[in-house]
């Protein structure tokens, strides 16, 4: 059996990690939050990683988007895979949720996903080079977590696959 995750990214936008521990603090008081930001300086978004958001899921929590879209003012991103099969775009902007799924014609028979339109997601291309997507898009891969990496790569943002295994220039900022 493959992996099945989703995984969070915010648009960092003018948010320092001072910002995001403002936000998070007025934030917390008013809501039960429990997630980690993991905020990269040379990064253009911040993964947020929540165990029970996060893990054993392909379908990306709407309430969670949008209770991420406004603590911080900026688009939120969940990118997933189902078994290391399917990989799943949810994109938050405004409130609005749009999304999308790559996954061979045998996937999209076989389970339908039909809450998912199997097109590339458009509204990434305000954040990336049109034609670069459509390379990733169009390329074949064995495993869709490394489909997402290269999304997130090409977004120049990475994902959290262990929240206790990351890079030493990461800041780690509790919701606690």
């Amino acid at each position: 059996m493959g992996m099945t995750k989703v995984f969070y990214i915010v648009k960092k936008n003018q948010l320092t990690s001072e910002k995001i521990r403002e936000k998070l603090s007025g934030a917390s008081a008013l809501d039960d939050l429990y997630y980690t930001v993991f905020y990269q300086e040379t990064k253009d978004w911040f993964p947020v990683f929540d165990e029970y958001c996060c893990e054993g899921r392909y379908n990306a929590d709407e309430a969670f988007m949008v209770s991420l879209e406004k603590t911080f003012g900026s688009t939120v991103i969940a990118l997933s895979t189902f078994d290391s099969d399917a990989a799943f775009f949810s994109i938050c902007e405004n409130g609005v949720l749009h999304r999308y799924v790559w996954a061979d014609e045998g996937m999209l028979e076989e389970f339908g996903f039909e809450e998912y339109e199997p097109a590339i997601p458009t509204e990434l291309e305000n954040y990336v080079e049109g034609e670069a997507l459509q390379k990733i898009w169009d390329e074949h891969y064995v495993l869709a977590e490394d489909f997402l990496r290269d999304i997130a790569q090409l977004l120049n943002a990475f994902l959290v696959f262990d929240e206790n295994d990351v890079e030493e220039d990461i800041e780690i900022i509790d919701c606690e």
